[in-house]
């Protein structure tokens, strides 16, 4: 079954220089979750993070450089620059060490590391969904972060960053896309 929907997702193409005003309406059509895959997303809402329980690797990056613009970074499988962590109750972004926690999701919030690097800081997540991701940002001081989460079978989210993607990136498998707006970070993970 589909249905029209109207998803205000701005910070997010913002962010990306996708537009330039504070806010903008997109319509699509969206897949009910049977149909699509086994990511259950009103559990992943309330902060049950059961359906994404397994291995996820990070298969694809791309950041803001500054003479090329938002390209797509190489990756070393060996040594993945980015770890994903995911418990029944957070998701955890570390470095590829696993020394480094940058970013959990717990619940309706996102903790981050504080500006200052004393201790962290919470906000309260915005939920969005549409053809393309169902996922939630919210900005943390001046940072925006962005989940995003692609069931398999739905390709990410078509725009000008988005088409030139790496081969690694599978649309057969679930996926989750962590962004930031510091340097226009974005790192795409993939369950094996």
């Amino acid at each position: 079954m589909k249905k029209i929907v109207t998803a205000v997702f701005s910070t997010l193409l913002m962010g990306l220089g996708l537009i330039t005003t504070s806010s903008t309406t997109i319509n699509a059509t969206v897949a009910t979750n049977n149909s699509t895959s086994k990511m259950n997303f009103k559990q992943i809402k309330k902060g049950d993070y059961t359906s994404l329980l397994g291995k996820w690797k990070q298969v694809a990056g791309m950041h803001n450089d500054y003479r090329k613009g938002i390209t797509w970074y190489k990756l070393d499988p060996k040594h993945p620059i980015f770890k994903l962590k995911i418990t029944k109750h957070q998701i955890k972004e570390f470095s590829g060490d696993g020394r480094t926690k940058f970013e959990t999701f717990h619940g309706k919030y996102i903790t981050v590391k504080s500006a200052s690097g004393k201790g962290y800081e919470s906000a309260k997540l915005k939920w969005s969904k549409n053809n393309h991701f169902f996922g939630a940002s919210e900005d943390v001081g001046a940072i925006n972060y962005t989940i995003t989460f692609y069931p398999k079978n739905v390709p990410i989210y078509d725009d000008k960053y988005h088409r030139k993607q790496p081969k690694e990136i599978d649309n057969k498998k679930d996926r989750i896309e962590l962004w930031c707006s510091n340097m226009g970070s974005v790192q795409i993970f993939q369950r094996n």
